[in-house]
């Protein structure tokens, strides 16, 4: 007798519980979870904690995934023999940057004269309220990419350069923050070449 009024006990708590999120396990209604006796809610309670437990499980393991694969991705473009010049995590172009910052230019040097075959990076617009961000590209003071749009779910900019230089800069082409995850530049210390400034939007 102890032990049925123990779990009607519990179930009765796990129903006011439960209901102050307007749920039931289950996914079931109302109408159903009154049907069940008081054994059962808790057999059903505990199938949800086991559904949650491996749900969350799985979520830590996609976000260690993830992780990985993005550790392994920047090692892999920090290996490259033609990186010339590696940043990550910076914002510029608005008064909302989250390090303050509120130039409407960064720079990326490049320690010394060197031909830049690529410039490669990662970027979104999802800072304030306002959208619809636009970068230009320079290698030194010539313009190699203008009107680049930096979309608020994120973009990857791949900008041909071709030329030789010492400075890569990224400018925002209107009062909107941009957000950059990394850029990477590709080329080399004594190179020369020939190639027109191409850009490539991946979306």
């Amino acid at each position: 007798m102890r032990i049925i009024f123990n779990l009607l006990a519990l179930a009765s708590l796990l129903t006011i519980l439960w209901g102050c999120v307007g749920l039931y396990p289950l996914g079931m209604s109302e109408a159903e979870w009154n049907r069940l006796s008081a054994q059962q809610q808790l057999e059903a309670r505990e199938r949800q904690a086991e559904i949650d437990e491996r749900r969350r499980r799985e979520r830590i393991a996609q976000q260690e995934r993830k992780e990985r694969e993005e550790k392994e991705r920047r090692q892999a473009i920090l290996d490259d023999p033609e990186l010339l010049g590696f940043r990550e995590n910076f914002c510029f172009g608005g008064e909302k940057c989250p390090d303050g910052n509120r130039e409407r230019r960064s720079t990326l040097y490049l320690g010394g004269l060197s031909f830049v075959d690529t410039v490669v990076f990662e970027a979104d617009d999802n800072i304030g309220s306002r959208t619809g961000g636009k970068v230009r590209v320079y290698a030194d003071d010539v313009v190699v990419a203008e009107g680049v749009d930096i979309l608020r779910r994120g973009s990857r900019i791949k900008v041909r350069v071709g030329r030789m230089c010492r400075t890569i800069t990224l400018e925002a082409e209107t009062d909107d923050e941009v957000r950059v995850h990394w850029i990477a530049v590709r080329g080399d210390r004594d190179g020369t070449g020939n190639g027109s400034p191409v850009i490539i939007i991946y979306r």
